[in-house]
């Protein structure tokens, strides 16, 4: 009985989760079947098998939960103080639950506040000044929460600092940061193509940014941030979905050196909701235009 029970209390913060993701990812498209399928995306993501099985990362799950519901709060049809608020507290919760998971939150806010509301909502101009008012109270908390965590973030970037963070595997911020885009092929391919998991990932040091593993890397994620634009464009939702995983992702990347994995798939627990939310929306335009090919065939109409 113990051991059900065990299992139980373990499922719960999952299930949580998937059923928050659900919920957000059919809040912002206003479609129930890209809520289904991007719940079902993230329910079995290959990528999230470290993040629910060991107890100490239960903490991926419960910012996942907080973001999320601050996230459905943020995207009320009703867009009144109270859901502002309780945005608001879901943010702090998800900041004390785990604090780079979730401190790109209020960008993605921001972004969600532009996005297209109907033919009869605001003009940009005004949909932009209103996003950065409403915004400002999540950016101080964040800003606050920066503060306290992280002490005197400057002295972070020191060589002794670097060393220390990432146990003595790099020794300077710029070798950092060739390391972390060294790390982005192996993210991507974690986040579209998990057909190998590991409990541990080697990270194949570069001494600098033009190394030609870290070259790669900046080609993947300016690709990234490309198709981001253009997508934001056309397809204002997947380029938000996009967007979603670059920004919820940079915090855990050690772009701030704070410790010695450059690659983990507990990392990704959070920002694979942006890439589940891409996959749903292709699935379901898909879906949709089969089932019109379907429907418009001489058969169908004869």
């Amino acid at each position: 009985d113990r051991d059900v029970t065990g299992v139980q209390t373990c499922a719960l913060p999952i299930l949580l989760a998937t059923a928050v993701v659900t919920a957000a990812a059919h809040a912002l498209s206003r479609l129930r079947q890209v809520g289904l399928l991007c719940g079902l995306l993230f329910a079995v993501h290959p990528v999230h098998v470290e993040a629910v099985v060991l107890f100490v990362n239960r903490k991926e799950s419960l910012a996942m939960i907080f973001v999320g519901l601050a996230l459905l709060a943020w995207t009320g049809r009703q867009r009144t103080i109270l859901g502002m608020a309780a945005a608001l507290v879901c943010f702090a919760l998800a900041l004390v639950s785990k604090e780079v998971a979730a401190v790109g939150l209020p960008a993605m806010l921001f972004l969600a506040d532009l996005l297209p509301v109907g033919e009869d909502g605001p003009d940009v101009r005004r949909r932009l000044r209103r996003a950065l008012l409403r915004v400002l109270p999540f950016l101080a908390a964040a800003l606050l929460a920066a503060s306290l965590w992280l002490g005197r973030i400057a002295s972070l970037f020191s060589p002794e600092a670097v060393a220390a963070a990432t146990e003595l595997r790099v020794k300077s911020y710029s070798e950092t940061l060739a390391n972390l885009a060294a790390a982005v092929p192996d993210q991507l391919r974690l986040l579209f193509v998990p057909l190998r998991l590991s409990a541990d990932y080697p990270s194949r040091l570069q001494t600098a940014p033009s190394d030609p593993g870290a070259l790669a890397g900046w080609l993947l994620l300016a690709s990234w941030l490309v198709l981001t634009l253009v997508l934001a464009r056309r397809q204002p939702l997947a380029g938000w979905a996009m967007a979603w995983t670059a920004v919820m992702y940079a915090p855990c990347s050690n772009l701030i050196p704070l410790t010695p994995f450059f690659v983990a798939e507990r990392y990704l627990y959070v920002p694979s909701f942006g890439v589940c939310l891409l996959l749903a929306l292709l699935l379901d335009r898909g879906l949709t235009a089969t089932g019109e090919k379907t429907s418009c065939s001489p058969r169908a109409t004869g």
